[in-house]
């Protein structure tokens, strides 16, 4: 059945609007850039999209953020991949797994002193180390095709780029150069986190000029690790972020702080707020 002129027309226009590009904010034309601590990092831009107010509560008023079980586990489990890939590229060995469980657990057990009593939630001590354990166990000896052809792996790889005139830095997992970026996850179950839409991943990508991204998810309640594969067109990514950034570069540097909507988003919680019952007040 033929369609009615009044629909084609209907869905041109539509695909015409689609294909109207977002502007990309300039700074010193748009805007004047004046970011709190000099830079972005995908941190603070995931902040900004998903909360004005608390990136306001962080960065421009200086309120530390509370140390949680989270930050402290993948803490430690990044210092072990740093050190056995850093040997590695030295001596062409990896620590042995004994001794990256005893380095996890070293570590972990510095930094527990520093996380705040009430960011205990679900999690206790004892589950971190049990994690830790089995983790790393599963996972080592860390053998990829990169080690058997000599390729380097990078761990705890700093980055420094600018986007649209915003310079944008932070460090990343681990770069491999054939399951290529790779960013490592605690979760309760991968399937919450999606490569394709992933901001994360995408700067990444683009900062190392690295198609392949890749999850690598440790599943509390399965104990499994799983991988989540993906890839970027890096041009198209490119602009992409040169749109989010801008956008994000600017609402900071006129502060304007947009904060979440409580009733819609679950982050929008005192687990995870710690200005949750100021915000939560001022609306009434």
């Amino acid at each position: 059945m033929a369609k009615s002129k009044k629909a084609v027309k209907k869905k041109s226009r539509r695909s015409a609007v689609r294909r109207e590009p977002p502007p990309i904010l300039v700074p010193g034309q748009d805007y004047e850039l004046d970011l709190p601590s000099g830079h972005l990092s995908f941190s603070q831009i995931d902040l900004v999209l998903r909360c004005g107010f608390l990136y306001e509560y962080q960065y421009v008023q200086g309120h530390k953020r509370p140390v949680g079980p989270a930050l402290v586990e993948g803490g430690a489990l990044g210092k072990v991949l740093e050190t056995t890939h850093k040997q590695h590229a030295k001596t062409g060995h990896h620590l042995p797994r004994e001794d990256a469980i005893s380095l996890y657990e070293k570590t972990l057990g510095k930094e527990l002193k520093t996380v705040a009593d009430d960011q205990w939630y679900n999690d206790q001590p004892e589950d971190l180390f049990a994690r830790g354990r089995r983790f790393l166990h599963d996972y080592w000896p860390p053998v990829t095709r990169a080690v058997v052809e000599k390729r380097k792996v990078m761990a705890e790889a700093k980055y420094e780029l600018e986007i649209a005139g915003v310079p944008v830095e932070g460090y990343v997992d681990l770069i491999d150069p054939f399951k290529g970026v790779v960013d490592f996850k605690v979760a309760a179950e991968a399937g919450r986190y999606n490569v394709k839409r992933s901001l994360q991943l995408s700067l990444y990508a683009v900062a190392f000029q690295v198609p392949k991204v890749a999850y690598c998810v440790f599943e509390k309640w399965t104990g499994n690790i799983r991988w989540l594969y993906g890839k970027r067109k890096l041009d198209e990514t490119h602009w992409w972020l040169k749109v989010v950034v801008s956008r994000v570069a600017a609402a900071i540097s006129e502060r304007r702080f947009v904060p979440t909507q409580i009733d819609k988003d679950k982050l929008c919680d005192p687990k995870w707020c710690p200005r949750f019952d100021i915000c939560a007040g001022m609306r009434g």
